[in-house]
């Protein structure tokens, strides 16, 4: 019963040093505003010469260095890879759920605060509001955050 229950805590902890990993790339790209992905990414991980996007990219040379990222890579040993496009979203919805938390709390401290909202329509002729705050730092200076993108309905 004690090996089943050691067994267990080393793959529990293998599975968080994964994830640290994956979560602090992810935090890397969206940090530098790097898409995650391409046109073409598989997360078979295949030739050398096929562009996979900019996340498995970035954990393929990450892989290069760390040995838990290779193993995990080269054989991940269970169906869960944390590689495809919805473990990337949860990702980046978590990224984005601790960014606005974290404004959130900066607004809150803050004295003066105003809400901006402009139109505009994108590339693709969606009209689109945005959404930002502006407020005063504990130090007097103005800070301007985007919030997010809504789209307007037609009319």
């Amino acid at each position: 019963m004690a090996e089943l229950l050691n067994t267990e805590r080393e793959l529990i902890d293998k599975n968080r040093k994964i994830l640290v990993r994956f979560i602090d790339t992810a935090h890397v790209l969206a940090r530098q505003g790097l898409p995650f992905r391409g046109h073409r990414e598989h997360a078979g991980l295949g030739a050398p010469d096929t562009n996979e996007g900019n996340f498995l990219e970035t954990l393929k040379y990450l892989a290069r260095y760390d040995a838990i990222t290779e193993q995990h890579l080269t054989n991940p040993g269970s169906r869960v890879t944390y590689l495809s496009h919805h473990s990337q979203n949860e990702f980046i919805s978590g990224l984005a759920s601790e960014t606005l938390s974290t404004i959130n709390e900066y607004v809150k401290a803050a004295r003066h605060f105003s809400v901006i909202v402009d139109s505009t329509i994108d590339i693709s002729n969606t009209d689109q509001m945005s959404l930002s705050l502006r407020y005063v730092d504990g130090a007097g200076a103005p800070m301007e955050r985007f919030i997010k993108f809504v789209e307007l309905p037609d009319g």
